[in-house]
């Protein structure tokens, strides 16, 4: 049983592990070799530290009897969105631990987010993604979100890396419950 439940500062280690983790897995490959190398522990660490004091931009957790499976940070509209003066709410970070993912935990992670986004007020929601993720962005077409636009270049530390925005009209999201039952079987095409 999965249940997701706000994130607390108890949290706080285990958030920077586990996105370094499925950091490392989903973009070591699209990121040069210095770039990873040059985000350790500490360095997700001190991301976590700020984003556990951001109200503005609310955590949202998976966990397990094992413990935390995965995240969705989401909010208002932050400086790294494709999509620059438009009055959104904005999906930041989403994240499923590489030895669970294609359980579903993804998906219900996502749903509470435009739930929670819904309930904020926020009428649509965007999301940026590396074009060259191309199963994640399948993942987010799965769940009602369409590209906006075309790739656009984001810059992250001298890297240019091409980048896609997706949209979704949250205007007939729904709520969702609190807790999942996640199938250790096959992870499910889409």
């Amino acid at each position: 049983m999965i249940a997701v439940r706000r994130a607390n500062y108890a949290d706080l280690k285990g958030l920077a592990a586990l996105h370094r983790q499925s950091w490392v897995d989903s973009h070591g490959d699209i990121f040069p070799a210095w770039y990873v190398a040059e985000r350790p522990f500490a360095f997700f660490h001190g991301l976590w530290e700020a984003f556990l004091d951001d109200d503005q931009r609310p955590v949202l957790v998976a966990v397990s009897q094992s413990g935390l499976q995965g995240f969705v940070r989401y909010g208002r509209l932050g400086l790294t969105s494709g999509s620059h003066g438009m009055r959104l709410g904005e999906i930041h970070t989403i994240y499923v631990s590489p030895n669970t993912q294609g359980r579903g935990i993804g998906s219900v992670l996502l749903a509470h987010a435009e739930q929670g986004l819904a309930s904020a007020g926020w009428n649509n929601a965007v999301l940026s993604v590396s074009a060259q993720r191309t199963s994640a962005i399948r993942f987010y077409k799965y769940h009602g979100w369409s590209r906006q636009g075309d790739e656009y270049l984001a810059e992250f530390e001298g890297v240019r890396l091409p980048f896609v925005t997706m949209r979704k009209d949250l205007e007939f999201t729904k709520y969702v419950g609190t807790q999942v039952m996640v199938s250790a079987g096959a992870k499910p095409s889409m």
